[in-house]
């Protein structure tokens, strides 16, 4: 499969999965039997154009979508989004479908409550030794408090103390 541009109103570019006609009718029968894929020839738009339509047959076939960018300046290609957009259209469907800006701040409050899980468990781990009231990073040895205890007892000026 290979990959289509699509540029949204706001400027973003996003790529997605392209699909044959055939892929995307087999997708959209899978939703609902009465889906149609109807690909139909547009001056408007200066070349084909995908359309959705329900098909009940006793009645004429009922739009459901276009797919085109929400200004009507371009039609976008034939890629495996139309069938995400029929789904979010469908009603028949158990639940809601996402809407991306709740599920951004879902996932950032997810990561941040696992960043704060890491922060706390560091602070846990070696906050005591990192305040330094506690206990030093290094245990001294004996060695070297009585070494430093010599030099300061032979020290006279205060700056050069350790």
């Amino acid at each position: 499969m290979a990959l289509v541009e699509i540029r949204t109103d706001s400027g973003l570019v996003t790529l997605q999965e392209s699909g044959d006609e055939s892929q995307i009718r087999r997708a959209l029968k899978q939703i609902d039997p009465l889906l149609r894929l109807v690909p139909q020839h547009s001056d408007y738009f200066g070349g084909i154009v995908y359309k959705v339509y329900i098909d009940r047959g006793d009645s004429p076939a009922e739009f459901l979508c276009g797919w085109w960018n929400d200004s009507m300046t371009e039609a976008y290609p034939l890629s495996s989004s139309l069938v995400d957009m029929v789904r979010k259209l469908n009603l028949n469907e158990r639940g809601r479908y996402p809407d991306p800006d709740e599920e951004l701040r879902r996932v950032q409050l997810e990561r941040h409550k696992d960043y704060r899980a890491e922060v706390d468990e560091i602070v846990k781990m070696y906050g005591r030794r990192m305040s330094g009231k506690s206990y030093a990073p290094l245990k001294r040895s004996p060695g070297l408090v009585a070494a430093r205890r010599r030099v300061r007892r032979t020290m006279t000026e205060p700056e050069m103390m350790p």
